[in-house]
């Protein structure tokens, strides 16, 4: 991961004497093929994600970026966007781990028994079940992040598909199933995604 603190423009003029090309789908990825493999950049704010199996391509791109820009190389990427990463010999794990905690802190959870399931098995839920929430202000923020944290928790993204569907029309009873999801993440937050090579 390099963190990038522009001070003069030319970024893309820096890009393309690198041979980068911008990915279609998203304009803050660019992409460079070679024998060696492809080298993808990705750029977020004044953060920037290098990587390739061309070793020789990283070290070439920053030097490039650093003649233009003021840059620090931060080294391997361990934590971006709230999402963890460890490196293992055969591979390595994705988690979000502090987000999930920081995610319990902050929802004002104060029942702290755990569940074994985000949802019951065969749970029908209706749009008019329960009485209306007065402020559905705190459903609708927590549902949002339960959406980023289901990135790397595909154990939760059913739940919260579900519980996405009531955001214009919030009861007690989504509530409900909602502060369920807060509980079985209480025993699960160390669960992410792992990638062997």
């Amino acid at each position: 991961m390099v963190s990038n603190k522009l001070h003069v423009p030319g970024f893309s003029t820096v890009i393309e004497v690198a041979k980068f090309i911008p990915n279609i789908h998203d304009l803050a990825v660019f992409i460079h093929s070679s024998p060696h493999g492809p080298t993808i950049l990705l750029l977020y704010v004044d953060d920037m994600i290098l990587t390739s199996d061309d070793s020789a391509h990283i070290t070439f791109v920053k030097q490039k970026l650093c003649k233009t820009f003021l840059m620090t190389d931060l080294g391997p990427l361990h934590y971006f966007l709230g999402i963890e990463i460890t490196y293992h010999p055969d591979g390595y794990r994705l988690s979000q781990q502090r987000y999930t905690l920081d995610l319990l802190a902050h929802s004002g959870l104060t029942d702290t028994r755990s569940a074994a399931t985000p949802m019951e098995l065969h749970l029908q839920l209706r749009a008019f079940d329960g009485i209306p929430l007065s402020d559905p202000s705190h459903y609708r923020h927590l549902v949002s992040s339960l959406v980023y944290l289901a990135i790397t928790r595909p154990d939760i993204s059913h739940t919260v598909h579900i519980l996405s569907q009531f955001i214009a029309a919030l009861t007690s009873v989504h509530y409900g199933h909602l502060l369920l999801v807060l509980q079985y993440l209480l025993s699960t937050t160390s669960r992410g995604l792992f990638y062997s090579h």
